[in-house]
């Protein structure tokens, strides 16, 4: 909503948290920190950088600034998801395509980038790739912190969470569906197994680059060839579905009106006939349906794959 409406009124859209405590900078530049196997170093510098806490303005401002001044024009800026300013001394400043945390962040209303209404959680994480896939980049800030007490109190992101991570893997299933390549479990985290993820937007795709054939004069989908008596019989794959299945619209209504229109547009038609297919997303802008999209509706239960 926030979005649509900056969107239309031209203005830029800022999301903040209602439980956070500071917003707070750090002076520092990038330290060197290679060969150090803890973080008794990087503490130490912590200690002994100057730190502003600024006003949630400021720090959109700052970030707003940062954005339109790069060559690359990102869309979306935020800052580091953790209060561990230790963890982030060693890197860059500012971070190109790294997690936005929603929390706080600021976003142009230019990009057709919107959420993903079917995910209960971990939505900023698809926010952000949505952004990088689009725009070719994110502007988070390595310096700028939040103090925030969410992860604890009641209500908020906590009450959509299970004590068996049911919700969390559910979201995460979908991540891994739409983005594949780019998120593996964090098993360092003190949570339930497989309820956290580490993003890395340089694996994007490279999950499915072994199934892809290598000859440049081939085409994109698999083709694999089964000998038949004498003669050869070619049966194409587009993903992991054969290009000859047939899609059966299963009635299953998502959240998102643009998501039923294209769903019901599949219907009966086979695989290889939709791939590639337009359709139009939340924000009205033209979209390519492809394979990771399918697996997301097969997943979410809209779609149903059936062989000719």
């Amino acid at each position: 909503m926030i979005l649509d409406d900056a969107k239309a009124k031209k203005k830029v859209a800022v999301e903040v948290s209602d439980d956070i405590g500071k917003w707070i900078w750090y002076d520092c530049e990038k330290q060197n920190f290679s060969g150090e196997k803890d973080f008794k170093k990087a503490n130490a510098a912590i200690a002994g950088t100057r730190k502003h806490s600024v006003s949630p303005l400021a720090a959109a401002q700052f970030l707003l600034a940062k954005m339109r001044a790069d060559p690359g024009q990102p869309k979306l800026g935020g800052v580091f998801p953790t209060q561990n300013a230790a963890m982030t001394l060693g890197s860059d400043e500012f971070g190109k395509q790294h997690f936005i945390l929603g929390d706080f962040f600021v976003a142009e209303p230019s990009s057709p980038c919107r959420f993903d209404l079917n995910m209960t959680l971990k939505e900023d994480y698809d926010y952000t790739c949505s952004h990088i896939k689009t725009h070719g980049s994110v502007m988070r800030c390595n310096r700028l912190f939040l103090q925030v007490k969410h992860s604890t109190n009641e209500g908020g992101a906590v009450a959509a969470r299970d004590t068996a991570g049911l919700k969390e893997k559910a979201n995460i299933e979908i991540l891994q569906t739409k983005w594949p390549g780019v998120f593996r479990a964090n098993n360092k985290r003190k949570a339930v197994a497989g309820t956290e993820v580490v993003m890395n937007w340089n694996g994007y795709g490279k999950d499915t680059e072994k199934a892809k054939p290598t000859s440049a004069k081939t085409s994109k989908d698999i083709t694999k060839v089964h000998k038949v008596g004498l003669k050869k019989v070619k049966t194409q794959r587009t993903g992991k579905y054969e290009a000859t299945s047939v899609l059966h619209y299963t009635n299953k209504v998502a959240l998102s009106s643009y998501i039923n229109a294209r769903c019901k547009k599949l219907h009966l038609k086979t695989v290889g006939t939709v791939i590639g297919m337009k359709y139009k997303d939340l924000a009205g802008a033209d979209r390519s349906y492809n394979s990771s999209d399918l697996s997301y509706d097969v997943q979410a239960g809209r779609i149903e794959v059936k062989n000719k």
